[in-house]
């Protein structure tokens, strides 16, 4: 996706265990410049994320609700979750896709931040 949105930046919040690993990803792969990792956030942060951010995505394997989802969308923020986000079934106004199709997943959130009455302003 960084080669079709290359001024795009990737905001990976909070400290799960896969942390490490991503940051190593996203150095293997050249593209960490354009990713910031926040580590644990408070709430308050979280919400300044949210109010500025231009797409949220939700790629959850297993999410049985989502209240992250609920609270992109209550910020106006464009919300990409993966078909598995419990949220998806009372927000209708998001893009999906299954979990595993990174591609498909990066392509939705490409063509938000691709289109200028998608993404948020």
């Amino acid at each position: 996706m960084h080669d079709r949105v290359p001024r795009s930046l990737l905001l990976i919040a909070g400290a799960g265990e896969q942390r490490d690993e991503l940051i190593e990803l996203a150095a293997d792969l050249g593209v960490g410049d354009s990713v910031v990792f926040t580590g644990f956030q408070t709430r308050q942060a979280l919400w300044r994320h949210l109010k500025v951010g231009n797409v949220f995505a939700m790629p959850s394997f297993s999410e049985p609700f989502g209240i992250a989802a609920l609270e992109a969308v209550a910020y106006g923020t464009p919300l990409v979750a993966s078909k598995q986000t419990g949220a998806t079934e009372v927000i209708k106004s998001c893009l999906t896709a299954d979990y595993w199709d990174t591609h498909e997943l990066a392509n939705k959130i490409a063509a938000i931040l691709q289109t200028k009455h998608l993404a948020k302003n």
